[in-house]
């Protein structure tokens, strides 16, 4: 059962909070308090999944509870419950460690809130463990390097007339060797090394020896044991001298590592090699994970910074029409206005009303994509009514900035399977997106055509152009090249996303190219043609 423990002196306010959330979460208990006392006493001894906070209490606030709850359990997800919690603020306490924050007035985003809240508590906590878990391997790792007994052996120089060393007399093995050998000590002791196990000549492992005795130079090596070779070379398998670098033979690749150690002993060598191959698995390992662990931060704050950005930028995209409406209806309460001025204030009132209703219109869109909700209505559809429909929405907005749409439409195009109104949206959009970016008297130019099995519509504008590193993020959700308040163009940055997915629920493609900045951009949309059965 999930335990959630909310902090709320209005008796009214918990009643609407437990109703919203047992709509949606069948197996939950809400333990209500009130007191900073009893709050940090449910902090201290309930076992709790979610805390939920009210900012603006009598004697204690949502900002203090956060503190304590850091303080007492910081894994558990943080959440502000509040009426009038303004944006800076808002901002101040979710870097302050709030998961999320829901306005009262917003009790529809609780739920999502709390599920989102908890998955990213289980992700964390799973990142912990494994955490945990790699700290336990490395333990175990050195406990074993630490105790385990290192292959051992003694070879004597055996000489020519000369005194040139022509191989080597294997004198003692331990029983470490002799498992890695796959050889027993009766079977080693006395015999010629390279004779019994050739790879150590033609793996030039010979030649190091014979170096360490004439030079007295210790040998450090890492080497490989190539897979498959272990039976063909006599038991001792394939070695690769590397050096600690990547070999540089075309042998397949190594399944054994070994650190190997060779020191004059008398006319001989004295040779101590031990397997090396789980620290190597162990530190790739930990190397992945703390990529892994890199990576993970760098997307959450990532996804932070875009947060913080879009909050900001939803504030002042939605403020900025507010502001503008309520002027013109405060002239208009004068009631002292000539007609011009009046046809003037309704026709702004009018224009930004759209405006923020557009701007709504995205965010539920997106809401809905990202939940998985959005649905389409399909029929075949030709394009051609529905191209029309969206240049005429749109003409207004080219013709506030002088630009001219120029329309080629193709008569010959077979249906596609489609939902109108989602189709126009997508046209919309994209007509919208050109005239924003496009200056005034530029132009834009839409065209429609069939290429093989699609319907393809292209709209090209003489607009700003992408630059080449932002180019691949023309479609993520929340991101405009420039995502600061004081940017020159408005939105969201929801519109091309919107584009994307509206596409690929109609199993098409959609593209974009630039030249750079300043040279335009093109949009390319790909739709299935419906095939009649």
């Amino acid at each position: 059962m999930m335990r959630i423990l909310l902090l709320e002196d209005s008796w009214a306010d918990a009643e609407l909070i437990g109703t919203s959330l047992k709509k949606s979460i069948n197996d939950c208990e809400l333990v209500r308090v009130e007191t900073r006392t009893d709050f940090i006493k449910a902090l201290k001894t309930e076992t709790l999944d979610v805390i939920l906070a009210d900012y603006a209490l009598p004697s204690f606030d949502g900002f203090s509870a956060l503190e304590l709850a850091r303080a007492i359990c910081p894994e558990v997800p943080f959440i502000i419950i509040s009426g009038i919690l303004g944006e800076e603020r808002a901002i101040e306490t979710l870097k302050s460690g709030a998961t999320d924050y829901v306005l009262k007035q917003r009790l529809e985003r609780l739920v999502p809130a709390v599920e989102r809240a908890l998955r990213e508590a289980e992700e964390r906590k799973l990142l912990r463990q494994a955490e945990t878990e790699l700290r336990k391997s490395e333990e175990l790792f050195r406990t074993s390097v630490e105790t385990i007994l290192d292959c051992f052996a003694i070879y004597s120089a055996i000489r020519d007339t000369s005194g040139k060393i022509i191989d080597f007399r294997i004198d003692y093995v331990n029983a470490a060797a002799c498992e890695n050998h796959g050889l027993t000590q009766e079977e080693q002791l006395g015999k010629w090394l390279c004779k019994l196990m050739p790879v150590h000549q033609t793996s030039g492992l010979f030649t190091e020896y014979c170096r360490v005795v004439e030079t007295g130079q210790p040998l450090v090596k890492e080497l490989l044991l190539a897979d498959g070779e272990r039976e063909r070379q006599g038991g001792h398998g394939e070695w690769l001298i590397t050096n600690n670098q990547q070999p540089t033979t075309n042998h397949q690749p190594p399944t054994r590592a070994y650190d190997i150690r060779a020191v004059k002993f008398g006319d001989g060598v004295v040779v101590t090699w031990r397997d090396t191959t789980e620290r190597r698995q162990v530190e790739e390992e930990r190397k992945q994970l703390i990529a892994q662990e890199q990576a993970a931060r760098e997307e959450a704050e990532k996804a932070n910074r875009l947060k913080d950005e879009f909050l900001a930028v939803v504030s002042h995209e939605l403020r900025t029409p507010l502001n503008s409406m309520l002027g013109w209806a405060q002239i208009l309460k004068n009631r002292q206005l000539n007609e011009a001025i009046a046809t003037k204030a309704l026709e702004t009132i009018e224009r930004n009303a759209r405006h923020q209703k557009k701007l709504i219109e995205d965010i539920l869109d997106v809401s809905m994509i990202i939940q998985n909700k959005l649905r389409l209505e399909l029929q075949p559809l030709y394009l051609v009514p529905i191209v029309h429909a969206a240049i005429e929405d749109i003409q207004p907005q080219a013709q506030a900035k002088s630009i001219q749409i120029e329309s080629m439409l193709s008569p010959f195009i077979s249906p596609v399977m489609g939902d109108a109104e989602r189709l126009q949206q997508i046209i919309c959009n994209l007509l919208s997106n050109a005239i924003k970016f496009t200056p005034p008297a530029g132009r834009v130019q839409i065209l429609l055509q069939q290429i093989e099995s699609f319907a393809q519509i292209t709209v090209t504008d003489t607009g700003q152009g992408i630059s080449s590193d932002f180019l691949p993020h023309v479609f993520d959700r929340f991101r405009q090249a420039d995502g600061t308040t004081t940017r020159k163009y408005g939105g969201l940055g929801l519109g091309l996303a919107i584009v994307r997915h509206l596409v690929e629920m109609h199993h098409g493609h959609v593209y974009a190219a630039s030249e750079g900045i300043g040279k335009g951009a093109t949009f390319t949309v790909q739709l299935p043609i419906y095939k009649i059965e």
